[in-house]
């Protein structure tokens, strides 16, 4: 018997951009294996177009964070007004057995 993997994987976020902060730690769950790496996406203004991106890696126990005052970009800039709580953040991720998934 042969079983395939033909889930996404399970990404979650439990934390993000708030009207207290404008550059939050964005961080939350996933089932990706630990040491996979996770891509974040943010739409700053909502307007449907990724402004910044960025990665970060799974920890151990299956979470992830993201420290947007600190981290450095892979691609765009971190927006010198910061985020709001209408910024849009997709995290995206591909598990062990090619299967892509992202939230929101």
């Amino acid at each position: 018997t042969v079983l395939l993997d033909k889930l996404a994987p399970a990404i979650v976020i439990s934390s993000g951009p708030t009207a207290s902060a404008i550059a939050p730690v964005i961080s939350g769950t996933t089932d990706v294996l630990p040491g996979g790496t996770l891509t974040i996406a943010i739409d700053a203004d909502n307007n449907g177009s990724t402004d910044v991106t960025y990665t970060t890696t799974v920890l151990p126990n299956g979470t992830w964070s993201l420290d947007t005052a600190s981290a450095t970009p892979v691609s765009g800039s971190f927006p010198a007004s910061g985020l709001t709580t209408s910024s849009k953040v997709t995290v995206s991720a591909t598990d062990s057995a090619g299967n892509s998934g992202s939230m929101p």
